[in-house]
């Protein structure tokens, strides 16, 4: 297995902020210039923040260290000798 690319992680919490900060913009802003505008985007917010959010889980799962792989055993009971 590779080492994670910390490249990934820093874009996913770059996006994720990113997107965070669209989609709460509008609700904390208070010029209802900048809401307009900042409300209507908000779908491109919450993709943002699901881009970023889904490269920091692919960024944890590669941390994780490899499973070990299980032997593939055989359903059929051993069967005893004849006496």
């Amino acid at each position: 297995m590779l080492k994670p690319n910390n490249a990934l992680l820093i874009k996913g919490l770059v996006c994720a902020g990113l997107g965070l900060a669209v989609v709460a913009a509008p609700y904390v802003l208070g010029s209802t210039s900048l809401r307009a505008p900042l409300a209507s985007v908000s779908l491109v917010g919450w993709f943002v923040l699901a881009m970023g959010v889904m490269m920091i889980l692919r960024y944890i799962r590669a941390q994780r260290p490899a499973r070990p792989e299980k032997k593939l055993t055989s359903p059929v009971l051993k069967q005893r000798p004849p006496p």
